[in-house]
């Protein structure tokens, strides 16, 4: 442990304040910063977060456009249904 100069949690954040820390807390300590990554993650390059982030952005439009369409059609039923 004397070469530790870096801890991290799980989630890859570094640890500034040991205060922080609970009992229950997974750490994972380094060496050196630059080459640490999250465990059980690939590395990735720009080009597959830019992707990830459009189709991300996609997904939550669509969403917001489906949950539009829906209350619309409620509302279209429900309005024929009191005319009917």
């Amino acid at each position: 442990m004397r070469d530790v100069r870096h801890l991290y949690n799980p989630h890859g954040c570094e640890i500034t304040d040991l205060s922080l820390i609970r009992d229950d807390d997974v750490i994972i300590a380094a060496m050196n910063k630059e080459k640490f990554r999250k465990p059980g993650k690939k590395e990735i390059n720009a080009k597959e977060v830019s992707t990830n982030a459009f189709y991300t952005l996609f997904k939550e439009i669509l969403k917001i456009a489906m949950k539009t369409l829906v209350q619309v059609l409620k509302e279209n039923i429900a309005s024929a249904a009191i005319t009917a």
